[in-house]
């Protein structure tokens, strides 16, 4: 779907008979947006739970979560409707998510071969077969066992001027278990659990681009007894957030993490019902770009505290839990711990309640609030990691990498930032 032009079709409502004429296409701010006439007014519910309808140069397709923006009485007796999609499904109908069942899916993020290949790859543009192809089987609580597939390709772009190749990375989930497929809301989660877990490694964003789902129930039967694929695809708009990236990060290049990735992915998938809240409180800054620094500290301040306990199994107040991981925080800040120790507790507490320490007349400004943040996620991502298996030796060294990163990056913008330059 070209999201720079407008379709037009038919969509059917629930419980309305008579097929409705309208517009579809993507809005400004990159949502699925599609507009109506109707005769009569509908019920007062703002949202359609899935709307059905065919379009020129997309065929059959299904939306999910429609909520209404707005509505008008301008034309006559007719009555405009525009809705916004959460989700739109090109390639067959559905009267309910339900019903959408596949046993293989296969989604990819918008540049991740940027990660999964160095840049110094040779590549072949003259065949589309796979030049990279890594398997992995593993089983996660909610869905058995399943083969994930990491697929490197050329692809084959084609507009009314030219052709255009590009390199694709597809991630590919199979069901291995006969008679049982991946229910919906597995497949969005299965996609979006995976995008946080590559942010998480990278400390950068890829945005979903697509999502495809194949079932043998799907396929078309001819009278001859041939069968012929059919597939759907969901799309969702809603992931062009602007890139966020923070230089110091504790990240990890696809190589040196390739060794532990079965690993990583198997308990990454099973651990997130337990850990999945604090991981959203660490990536704050990348999930949330718009949220104020003092914010992300809180957030980041208390996924530091749950860390802690899961990792030290035991539960502290704050300045303990600073206390007790001295030795992590020097790395960060190696002449001035106890002004960071002091600051990170009266902030924590001036935040929360407005209360400033009766013998503290200083809190983090805004400049020091973006690097404290990062110190304690840098920390609590070791420590998740460090419980995930990733080798001791690695992790050290990358921590070592991140604190001596973080340290120049933060001498180097506090000197522009005293010059009233942008930090």
């Amino acid at each position: 779907m070209d999201s720079t032009k407008s379709y037009i079709g038919h969509i059917d409502l629930p419980n309305d008979d008579s097929p409705k004429f309208c517009h579809l296409g993507i809005s400004q701010n990159n949502e699925v947006s599609f507009a109506f006439l109707t005769e009569k007014r509908l019920d007062q519910s703002l949202d359609i739970p899935v709307v059905n309808g065919n379009f020129e140069g997309i065929g059959e397709i299904t939306l999910i979560n429609c909520r209404r923006k707005r509505y008008s009485t301008n034309y006559s007796k007719y009555v405009k409707y525009e809705y916004y999609a959460e989700l739109l499904i090109k390639g067959m109908i559905f009267k309910a998510p339900e019903e959408i069942t596949p046993t293989e899916l296969a989604f990819r993020l918008e540049n991740l071969n940027e990660w999964i290949i160095p840049n110094n790859f040779s590549l072949n543009f003259e065949t589309t077969e796979p030049y990279l192809q890594k398997e992995y089987d593993f089983s996660i609580d909610y869905q058995s066992e399943m083969v994930i597939t990491i697929k490197n390709r050329m692809a084959t772009s084609y507009n009314s001027k030219q052709s255009q190749k590009r390199e694709i990375t597809w991630i590919k989930f199979h069901c291995i278990l006969e008679n049982m497929g991946f229910s919906f809301e597995t497949v969005i989660r299965l996609s979006k659990l995976f995008k946080k877990f590559i942010i998480f490694l990278t400390g950068k964003i890829y945005p979903l681009e697509l999502i495809y789902c194949e079932s043998d129930e799907w396929n078309i039967v001819y009278p001859d007894g041939s069968k012929s694929k059919r597939s759907i695809e969901i799309t969702s708009f809603q992931n062009a957030f602007p890139e966020h990236f923070f230089m110091a990060e504790l990240t990890f290049t696809f190589q040196e993490i390739e060794v532990h990735f079965e690993t990583l992915v198997e308990k990454w998938y099973n651990s997130m019902e337990k850990f999945e809240y604090l991981v959203d409180l660490l990536l704050t800054y990348f999930l949330f770009p718009g949220i104020s620094r003092q914010s992300h500290f809180m957030n980041t301040v208390s996924a530091y505290e749950g860390l802690y306990k899961h990792s030290h199994n035991r539960k502290k107040e704050l300045g303990e839990v600073l206390k007790d991981t001295i030795d992590f925080i020097e790395m960060f800040y190696p002449a001035n711990y106890e002004d960071f120790r002091e600051k990170c507790r009266v902030g924590r507490n001036f935040f929360a309640h407005g209360k400033k320490n009766k013998h503290s007349d200083e809190i983090f400004n805004d400049f020091e609030l973006l690097y404290a943040s990062k110190c304690l996620s840098i920390i609590g991502k070791y420590w998740l990691l460090k419980e995930f298996g990733v080798d001791n030796n690695l992790l050290d060294e990358k921590l070592d990498q991140s604190a001596k990163y973080f340290r120049d990056l933060m001498m180097m913008n506090k000197r522009i930032a005293e010059k009233r330059i942008i930090y």
